[in-house]
């Protein structure tokens, strides 16, 4: 997402040390143990060797953690929705996103495109590496890597990957300068196909499905697959649900493999329905969001809900648990809170914003870990382009050991 004329062209390079310093373990709503001039020293120290060494990827003691090093022509991008495509390697989504030419490593040589993807690759030594992509790469007018169909721009959402086709949610988004403070609004939702998705995304063979048209509904906030069918967190984001209460719907993977959309939702009593009457779907989370995850954690054999904390502009991640993907899910309990909009932050500014908080698939690598992704931007357009501090995912972990702790309390409150 991006606040200002995504047509501006972007200032100065200010490289920062917040995605290094950022990937490691956290504990529960818990702060840096360094603190006052001791954490201020080292912020700055950081901040001059990074001016010294150039903008590289920081070393992690968590095997293959993320990271989303400027590279390439690559300044930057939101949201960070990931889907495994195998032990691996695995597909990133980007929304609004900074990109140039290959050499360039300031913003004020980028123009804006709606979206991009990576790949990224865990090889056997535990070391992790990315690879960017979007439409007409390194030409003079590049191009969102999902071109819109009925819209102005596309933003990705989450998706699943079933009989060797990669499936993805997608937004259709229009610019709409009048709505303050963020200056669009949804129109409708498709879902794209890659038929052969093992191969380079540049020979990428796509096809868009439209699923729904409206300002209301907005399905693939998360994707799930499981059994026969692909259940879909769906968020509804008109004016009368500022709150964002989610729906459940499903679809049969037999029915998408035959080409046909044939969602159901899940009704107030546990009913699946087939019709298009979604307004009669049960609500089966009363204030989600926009952008979370929901994923099964096998080691804590559990659901595990990921998102920001259900306020305007929070800092705060939290995570909820249920027995089931349809819920019910118990409180949530804060896990996190983003130092980016902390006063006491040496980097805090009045005008930064953080939001997109999801987890991402337990792997072989990451069995005592989980990884959780956030980006932060900024109401000032300025701020965005001069800070390369923001506006890339953040990478935190949280410990599996803390996360059945936490199971263990909401399950003896329950």
């Amino acid at each position: 997402m991006l606040i200002g004329d995504p047509h501006t062209k972007p200032g100065y390079l200010h490289v920062g040390v917040r995605q290094g310093d950022r990937g490691r373990h956290c504990v529960t709503g818990g702060d840096d143990f360094l603190t006052g001039m001791t954490r201020s020293v080292l912020y700055w120290v950081a901040l001059h060797l990074f001016w010294i060494i150039g903008v590289s990827q920081p070393v992690f003691a968590t095997p293959c953690l993320p990271s989303f090093p400027y590279q390439k022509g690559w300044l930057g991008g939101d949201s960070a929705y990931s889907i495994r495509l195998s032990e691996s390697k695995a597909v990133w989504l980007f929304g609004d996103s900074f990109v140039a030419e290959q050499k360039a490593a300031s913003r004020s040589q980028s123009l804006m495109v709606a979206n991009s993807i990576g790949i990224s690759t865990c090889n056997r030594k535990g070391e992790w590496s990315i690879e960017y992509f979007w439409g007409d790469m390194y030409k003079p007018n590049p191009k969102p890597f999902f071109r819109p169909q009925s819209s102005d721009k596309l933003w990705p959402k989450d998706g699943f990957v079933s009989n060797g086709k990669l499936y993805l949610f997608l937004d259709e988004i229009n610019n709409r300068p009048d709505r303050e403070p963020f200056g669009f609004e949804g129109v409708g939702s498709l879902l794209a196909e890659v038929s052969n998705p093992y191969v380079s995304p540049k020979r990428w063979k796509i096809r868009y499905y439209p699923i729904i048209r409206g300002k209301r509904y907005f399905p693939g906030v998360s994707a799930i697959k499981k059994g026969r069918f692909v259940y879909v967190y769906t968020v509804l984001d008109d004016d009368k649900h500022k709150h964002h209460p989610m729906i459940l719907l499903r679809l049969g993977l037999d029915d998408l493999r035959a080409g046909s959309l044939n969602f159901e939702y899940l009704d107030d009593d546990g009913t699946w329905r087939a019709d298009r009457a979604w307004t009669n779907a049960k609500t089966i989370i009363e204030y989600g969001a926009t952008e979370l995850s929901v994923r099964y954690v096998i080691s804590i054999q559990s659901w595990v809900l990921i998102q920001n904390e259900q306020k305007f502009l929070t800092n705060k991640i939290v995570v909820r648990f249920s027995p089931d993907l349809r819920g019910p899910w118990g409180a949530s309990k804060v896990v996190y809170e983003m130092p980016e909009m902390k006063l006491s932050d040496p980097l805090y500014d009045k005008d930064t914003f953080c939001y997109a908080a999801k987890a991402h698939e337990e792997t072989k690598r990451h069995n005592k870990h989980l990884i959780v992704t956030y980006a932060c931007n900024s109401f000032d357009f300025s701020k965005l382009v001069s800070n390369m501090v923001l506006y890339r995912p953040q990478v935190i972990t949280l410990k599996l050991t803390d996360m059945k702790r936490w199971l263990l309390s909401y399950k003896a409150k329950s």
